[in-house]
């Protein structure tokens, strides 16, 4: 009873799990489970926006926003969160309007999940919904070439592999560089903070035999952008990175799977990035795709689309170039996470 409550594993002392794991192989799943709930519970409980974004003008930002509303989420978003929820749209417009200064802040944050008790009548799927049309705007306003082929694949499927021919730890060529910063201003919808002068770092990973990252995942209720690049070629021994293409987009699917997590286990409230469960990918028929890929390749990917790390031989390591902007605070690797409602913050 204890290892299946969510209280206990909260709360309880360190207990050393892969003892127990060894002992009684046949809570395998349940152990890893519970390993990610406390792992990530203690992530989510500590989460603050990277923005520290504040209302000054609660009537301003609601009027705005309000606005954006009625003009992003039109007929067929609202018949997707209502089939999605079943809710009417107008109660959701309803609670919007109601809320106060504190929570309209936290709502237009950058923060994973916004506690709200009508969150389990679709004010999160709304959220996520909202975010999502918000960054589309934002690319449609940019100066780039929308129909060029990096921008289509990416578009469509949420993920893009590039060949990048002079990739190495430290340095890549001009023309490599300006071909990579046009795929992430368009990714992040962002041309004035995301720029050409990123560095790449090195990071490593150790695979173990239980990992959090094994589990199916999405990062965040909004677009999240990350880059792994590689000087070898990745097979499927070395613990590929796992995707399920077009799922980041938010189609009636996907609501009706973030909506079923919140109300049904409230998944989100306990851990930031919510996993999609065994009986959830066989009840929506999802299923990921292995990115295995040749020397010298690029992975551009949202990762709040559905997606997790495949298992490598245990104790064997993978390293993996990513990039870090020195002069944006808050970056520490891949592309630097944005508040999707920027746009309310003023300038």
């Amino acid at each position: 009873k204890m290892l299946t409550s969510k209280t206990c594993i909260a709360t309880a002392p360190h207990v050393n799990l892969s003892e127990a794991y060894l002992r009684w192989p046949k809570l395998s799943l349940d152990y890893e489970i519970l390993t990610f709930r406390s792992t990530w519970s203690s992530h989510g409980l500590r989460y603050l926006p990277q923005d520290q974004f504040k209302v000054d003008d609660s009537r301003a930002a609601m009027k705005s926003l309000m606005e954006s509303i009625n003009r992003l989420i039109r007929g067929r978003e609202r018949s997707y969160m209502e089939l999605a929820t079943g809710q009417p749209f107008r109660r959701i417009t309803d609670i919007v309007r109601g809320f106060s200064r504190t929570y309209l802040t936290m709502f237009l944050s950058s923060r994973k999940y916004a506690p709200h008790q009508a969150n389990k009548h679709g004010l999160h799927v709304f959220r996520s919904l909202l975010a999502e049309r918000l960054l589309h705007e934002r690319r449609e306003l940019l100066d780039i070439d929308l129909n060029h082929p990096d921008i289509r694949s990416f578009q469509r499927d949420g993920i893009l592999v590039k060949h990048i021919p002079s990739l190495s730890d430290k340095s890549i060529s001009l023309q490599d560089r300006a071909e990579l910063v046009r795929i992430f201003q368009y990714a992040a919808g962002d041309s004035s903070i995301i720029d050409e002068n990123f560095r790449l770092i090195t990071e490593r990973v150790t695979h173990r035999a239980i990992d959090m990252q094994h589990y199916m995942h999405m990062d965040s209720f909004s677009s999240t952008i990350k880059v792994f690049g590689f000087l070898k070629p990745v097979r499927s021994k070395n613990g590929p990175f796992h995707y399920v293409n077009r799922s980041h987009l938010h189609r009636l699917e996907k609501l009706k799977i973030i909506h079923e997590l919140v109300a049904n286990e409230d998944e989100l409230n306990i851990c930031a990035s919510p996993r999609i469960y065994p009986h959830l990918q066989v009840k929506y028929g999802i299923l990921a795709s292995p990115i295995e890929v040749d020397a010298n390749r690029v992975i551009i990917v949202d990762t709040n689309g559905f997606h997790y790390r495949g298992k490598g031989v245990p104790g064997t390591k993978r390293d993996f170039i990513t990039t870090r902007w020195d002069t944006i605070p808050w970056s520490h690797r891949d592309i630097p996470r944005l508040s999707p409602f920027r746009r309310f913050e003023g300038p």
